[in-house]
């Protein structure tokens, strides 16, 4: 039952708003639940902006982390600027779980 609420609520919020403990099935999961769910839709949302055109185009090329910042690497950034502005428009609940800054490139 848990792990349905977990679910649903990554399917609300890769495509919708962001998480708030008001929120029905997010607000009655426990701590380490919410943050599975904040680590797993941020990673979903990204996705989903770099797929935005959904043509599979975008190559993750590398992915790399320090203290402040998660840079993603993709292959010919110009080609896919549009799909990497969406995915950082859609990367703050990224940015929320890992406690830093995103960055594509």
């Amino acid at each position: 039952e848990r792990e349905r609420l977990i679910e649903a609520d990554l399917a609300r919020y890769h495509r919708k708003g962001l998480p708030k403990k008001e929120h029905a099935n997010y607000g009655v999961l426990d701590r380490k639940e919410r943050r599975t769910v904040d680590i797993l839709g941020g990673i979903l949302r990204v996705a989903d902006g770099l797929d935005v055109s959904h043509g599979h185009d975008v190559k993750v090329i590398g992915c790399w982390c320090d203290p402040h910042m998660i840079i993603i690497e993709v292959e010919a950034p110009q080609e896919h600027r549009y799909e990497i502005g969406a995915g950082l428009r859609k990367g703050k609940l990224f940015e929320k779980a890992f406690d830093r800054k995103l960055m594509i490139q």
